[in-house]
């Protein structure tokens, strides 16, 4: 039974690095590379304002914009 629980504690830890570092990709692509901090501020956001983030990457026009959308969720 703890075995499981474990088991799923690392797949969930594996989806959610995978998400973190396919919005890093996708928003270094889109506005160059991001400031440590902006990394840092998006690697400890929960799987749902990652999902959250990542709908809302199209919608980002500036670096600005991505700013301004870290700093009104709260991680």
């Amino acid at each position: 039974m703890q075995e499981d629980v474990r088991n799923q504690d690392i797949a969930q830890q594996e989806v959610q690095q995978g998400q973190e570092a396919l919005i890093l990709r996708l928003l270094t692509r889109k506005f160059g590379v991001l400031d440590l901090e902006i990394e840092q501020q998006i690697c400890s956001l929960s799987i749902t304002q990652l999902e959250e983030l990542g709908d809302m990457l199209l919608n980002l026009k500036s670096y600005t914009d991505l700013t301004n959308y870290l700093a009104n969720i709260s991680p």
